[in-house]
């Protein structure tokens, strides 16, 4: 099931900390900075949390993402990412459009 949420931001930086963007998704889409090759960390804020994602390759900006949170019981694609007390899961799924889908994911602990 998906889910409208208003006033979601994604921020991109370089892995040293420096700046590429800061945008509001808006009509599900947003403008990705033009990247070199080194990757880079994605900020996305929305429902009172930010979720962080580091070191994403610039060449995952190609085609369309997948950006959610999942609760126990968890789907099978983000149980390998819930161990322990993990309260959320995080992720990011990226459809390049010539190759299979890659996913990140970031385990919340309880």
């Amino acid at each position: 099931m998906w889910i409208a949420i208003a006033n979601v931001y994604i921020q991109i930086s370089k892995f040293v900390g420096k700046l590429l963007a800061k945008n509001k998704i808006a009509d599900d889409q947003f403008q990705a900075p033009t990247l070199a090759s080194e990757k880079i960390n994605v900020v996305i804020r929305f429902a009172g949390r930010t979720i962080d994602f580091e070191e994403i390759p610039p060449a995952f900006f190609e085609g369309r993402w997948r950006i959610g949170i999942d609760t126990p019981p968890f789907d099978d694609e983000n149980a390998p990412a819930a161990r322990g007390r993990t309260k959320e899961v995080w992720y990011i799924v990226f459809e390049p459009p010539n190759s299979e889908a890659i996913r990140v994911t970031v385990a919340v602990s309880r």
